[in-house]
């Protein structure tokens, strides 16, 4: 990817080299072992469905977006639809909402 496209790839270095700081202005402290989630929330046009296959991403397994694991930066990059973020939280909430009697 672009230098432009993975500005979590620049965050992580942020944190690992101790420049990231939190709202306190404390310095984040991170370990080498530290691994990072991140995730890309957008709806998966043509462009930047060939950003991601190009830069081997895979489809997940329900082929609703694209997943890869950056071994140097310890990093798990997902990227879904915003449609499918709300419809899995509310796949996961429904028996919640059911046991407190909230219609979903």
């Amino acid at each position: 990817m672009g230098t432009d496209q993975c500005l979590f790839y620049n965050y992580i270095r942020e944190l690992r080299n101790g420049k990231a700081k939190d709202k306190d202005d404390m310095t984040l402290r991170i370990t080498d072992d530290t691994r990072f989630y991140c995730y890309i929330i957008a709806d998966p046009t043509e462009k930047l469905v060939k950003v991601l296959e190009d830069n081997s991403f895979s489809r997940t397994p329900d082929g609703d977006g694209y997943y890869f694991f950056h071994p140097f930066h310890k990093a798990y990059v997902e990227m879904i639809s915003y449609r499918k973020l709300l419809e899995d939280a509310k796949k996961r909430n429904r028996i919640l909402f059911d046991k407190l009697g909230i219609p979903s």
